[in-house]
């Protein structure tokens, strides 16, 4: 019978893996616009594999972080040179139904040739705020048109009443005939 750590006890010889040869560093914290609860985290990249990579940018939301949530602005695939930086935004755009509360995103960065090597960036709290409210139609405003259509009416009525409305004609009676009647000859 075999050692009882046999088997199903992880890998038999140590596994050394290599860390990938990226730096990545950005904000600790992004603001979201209250109208539009929207930001944008700028993240800077640094190669040191020692060699000229292709890069794959990978935005991972953190705990209840919707990942629908995160874009990279531009090409997620990027050349970058051998002690090059490069600069990675990534959009967040949460939806007007997401609830208000602490939220958190990275972005990782990996070869395209060895996925498996993924170096990940700092973690980047965010709040969603309060949406706005849409404000109700204002008292004031309302009370001011119904007054200037009030005083237009009665100023169009006014003019009608002492202007363009015609006196009806008097009544007149028929002329009285009397005498006899004469042919009038020269």
């Amino acid at each position: 019978m075999g050692h009882p750590l046999d088997g199903d006890f992880g890998p038999d010889e140590p596994v050394t893996t290599q860390p990938a040869p990226f730096s990545v560093t950005g904000p600790t914290s992004v603001e979201l616009d209250r109208a539009t609860r929207t930001g944008t985290a700028s993240f800077s990249v640094l190669n040191t594999s020692g060699r000229p990579v292709r890069v794959r940018l990978l935005p991972q939301a953190i705990a209840a972080t919707d990942p629908d949530w995160l874009a990279v602005v531009g090409d997620v695939e990027r050349p970058l040179g051998n002690a090059a930086t490069l600069t990675a935004d990534v959009r967040i755009t949460v939806p007007a139904e997401a609830p208000v509360g602490q939220h958190a995103m990275r972005l990782d960065v990996s070869p395209e040739d060895r996925p498996e090597q993924v170096a990940q960036g700092q973690a980047v709290a965010f709040t969603i705020p309060e949406p706005l409210e849409k404000p109700g139609f204002p008292r004031w405003l309302l009370l001011a048109i119904i007054g200037a259509v009030l005083v237009l009416a009665l100023g169009a009525l006014a003019i009608w009443w002492f202007v363009i409305r015609e006196p009806a004609p008097d009544p007149l009676t028929a002329p009285e005939v009397s005498g006899s009647p004469r042919s009038a000859r020269c």
